[in-house]
């Protein structure tokens, strides 16, 4: 009986972790999950509903208001003539105010209207930041787990010659320190391998917070990639387009418009505002001495002029005015930052493509060398320190051009977000590059 109860246990402790793990394996995939349960983008979306209610708030203060209000009153009543008698009076009113001159609502409003579109180039500035964290995040699984194959190739490799080290030693050909040498760097090999293993699964973990689940399966980047420069490939083209589309820039100049309307708003509060009233009032009671109630109708306008607000106006009004000044230049480092981000990202791409090329070329070098080196131990001209500096050096260039790989889309990305046009669809095209 205990045996079926703990096996129970443990089929429920599995199936909460198969349920945990997601079989998607490729990026578009990723992203699909990461829109649904990214906190950062769920998040920014709910801002941004909130966001989208300023205009409502800020227009209803120009439109009129109704109230009604209604009152029972119980009387005791006497005279001279007439014992006491009590009775009921009741009232019901409806009253109507419609702001004619507030100077500070409508510039509150058009706040209101700059704060949209602020929410608006905001949010869209962090779907752009999702695309190039979960790319960010996908690539550094991929580069981690090139880093646990060449850490793991690296340890077969030297296990290898540590075996063909001891059978020269053996056969006479080599003295015990080659042994203890190739020894030596088969150990630190195995060690390589726990390390990367362990930082494999950290940036697995990084991921799984965008995505919400697991993941353990991952496409690989295809053999054969094309490497394509920036269409058009002219910097200043880049950079233009970066002042003109760059979210970040967008928002910070919409930031600029919502402290400045502030500034007049706040200072609007010093004039006059005048709005119409109305009202209707039902008056009715059961006292008989009394008309059984009366309707009484009045419309008028009302003007009223601030004289003083013990300094809380002038004040509001100095403290909006500064944060104008910090908006603008807040805009200024914005606008520097974004520009110089398009720049690097541009030289980026361009130097990755050249880096690939090298790369690629490095690991043909390697190889050949490490052919040759192995040639000349056979003849007994090299050591096995030789060989296995070869072999480290062949599975380092290897995991270096993967990396310069990754590189190149990274920035590739990171130019089209600083432009302002990196969108969905630029998931789909790099999804394209993987072995799906």
């Amino acid at each position: 009986m205990r045996y079926i109860k703990n096996t129970n246990i443990l089929f429920i402790i599995v199936t909460l972790l198969i349920s945990n793990t997601i079989s998607a394996s490729n990026l578009q995939e990723l992203y699909v999950l990461a829109k649904q349960n990214d906190p950062l983008i769920q998040a920014a979306q709910q801002t941004h509903f909130a966001a989208m209610q300023q205009c409502n708030i800020a227009r209803g203060a120009l439109l009129p208001t109704i109230n009604a209000t209604a009152h029972s009153t119980g009387n005791r009543h006497s005279s001279s003539t007439q014992p006491y008698h009590n009775y009921n009076s009741n009232a019901f009113a409806i009253n109507l105010e419609q702001p004619i001159f507030r100077l500070t609502d409508w510039h509150r409003l058009y706040q209101a209207n700059a704060a949209t579109k602020q929410a608006h180039a905001v949010y869209a500035s962090a779907e752009q930041d999702l695309i190039l964290r979960l790319t960010t995040n996908y690539f550094a699984v991929q580069g981690a787990t090139d880093a646990l194959d060449a850490a793991r190739a690296k340890r077969k490799a030297f296990a290898r010659s540590l075996e063909q080290a001891r059978q020269r030693f053996k056969a006479g050909v080599i003295a015990i320190t080659e042994v203890h040498e190739a020894q030596a760097r088969y150990d630190g090999a195995k060690a390589q391998v726990i390390t990367a293993a362990n930082f494999l699964a950290n940036n697995k973990e990084k991921l799984r917070v965008i995505v919400g689940s697991n993941t353990n399966k991952f496409a690989k980047l295809k053999t054969l990639l094309q490497l394509p420069t920036p269409k058009p490939n002219k910097i200043e083209h880049w950079v233009a387009a970066t002042s003109k589309q760059n979210l970040a820039i967008q928002a910070s100049q919409h930031a600029v418009q919502v402290a400045q309307q502030t500034m007049h708003a706040n200072a609007a509060e010093h004039l006059p505002t005048l709005k119409l009233t109305s009202q209707i009032t039902r008056d009715r009671g059961n006292d008989p001495l009394y008309a059984p109630g009366r309707t009484a109708k009045s419309i008028g306008l009302n003007l009223t002029m601030p004289l003083f607000a013990g300094g809380a106006t002038y004040a509001k009004t100095r403290q909006a005015r500064f944060n104008y000044v910090a908006a603008k230049h807040n805009y200024t480092q914005t606008y520097r930052t974004a520009e110089s981000a398009a720049r690097q990202a541009f030289n980026g791409v361009v130097t990755q493509i050249s880096e690939v090329a090298a790369r690629k070329q490095a690991v043909k070098s390697n190889r050949s060398a490490l052919a040759a080196v192995k040639a000349s131990y056979k003849a007994g001209i090299r050591t096995i320190v030789d060989v296995l500096n070869a072999q480290s050096n062949l599975i380092e260039a290897e995991r270096q051009y993967y990396s310069a790989r990754y590189g190149y889309i990274l920035e590739s990305l990171k130019l089209k977000q600083a432009a302002g046009i990196l969108a969905p669809a630029d998931i789909a095209q790099v999804n394209k590059m993987f072995a799906l």
